[in-house]
């Protein structure tokens, strides 16, 4: 299977932020931060990554509906994530999430 680089690039992200979504440190937990920005990513990027992965013919027919699987499960994993932390991953403006986070935008 030959993957596109930024459709490779998307799926190595996806899997790396679904990995993350456990993690805890001491003190404030980061995972509702981390959740928020998986949701902002899928939102932003799993439309158009679904459509690419379905219409390239590079694809065999097994490994589409694997990489499909795989954005589904990321969907999935992130409304597990705000399911478990309930209403701790509301949305926060653009002014507040830079000072919850501490990075300038």
């Amino acid at each position: 299977m030959k993957l596109k680089p930024l459709a490779l690039a998307l799926l190595l992200a996806a899997s790396a932020a679904c990995s993350s979504l456990g993690s805890a440190s001491a003190g404030a937990s980061p995972v509702p931060a981390l959740v928020q920005a998986s949701r902002a990513v899928h939102d932003e990027l799993g439309v158009a990554l679904r459509a690419s992965i379905a219409a390239d013919p590079a694809f065999s027919q097994l490994a589409r509906d694997q990489a499909l699987k795989l954005v589904d499960d990321w969907r999935l994993a992130i409304e597990a994530a705000e399911r478990y932390l309930g209403g701790a991953v509301a949305p926060l403006p653009l002014d507040e999430a830079a000072a919850a986070d501490g990075v300038v935008r």
